[in-house]
């Protein structure tokens, strides 16, 4: 599919534009989504300008990360999609986007040049942090009780409260 025929398809589709095709995801969970909502919480009180689920452009493709961390405001010009490139994207991971999100967001949103990537397992009750160095992915912390994030600024995590 074309990138003009996806944006045809209208706002309306859950899905994602990967390498010329639509990838459909099923709603997320309650779990999933009130994870990511605390997380967007967590980085708003640390002053950062975080955003949920919105569209993200790095090239050829089109991504809906959980949570982005925005540079500054986004520009009115574009009000469906971000076309910059974040300070920080964050995945919540689901049964169904294991795969795409460790691997294939992983690899893309490193070769976008976003410096950091966190990656949440509800399951696994985990955060992964990322920084990007030489072009990949660095890990960087794995909090899997409370801990702190490096960056700028510092983010104290606290798993069980994001799974409260």
């Amino acid at each position: 599919m074309t990138w003009d025929e996806y944006q045809a398809l209208g706002e309306d589709v859950r899905g994602e534009y990967i390498d010329g095709c639509l990838h459909v995801t099923p709603r997320p969970t309650y779990e999933h989504q009130q994870v990511a909502r605390r997380l967007t919480n967590l980085l708003e009180a640390a002053g950062l300008l975080a955003v949920q689920e919105w569209a993200w452009k790095p090239g050829p493709h089109e991504y809906h990360p959980d949570v982005m961390v925005l540079p500054g405001r986004p520009d009115p010009a574009s009000p469906n999609r971000f076309l910059g490139v974040p300070d920080l994207v964050v995945e919540v991971l689901s049964p169904s986007n294991v795969t795409d999100d460790t691997i294939r967001k992983r690899r893309d949103y490193a070769r976008a040049g976003c410096p950091r990537y966190w990656i949440f397992g509800p399951e696994q009750r985990t955060l992964w942090a990322f920084a990007l160095r030489g072009g990949s992915y660095e890990q960087v912390a794995e909090i899997t009780g409370a801990g702190v994030v490096p960056g700028t600024p510092e983010i104290d995590v606290d798993v069980d409260a994001l799974l409260a």
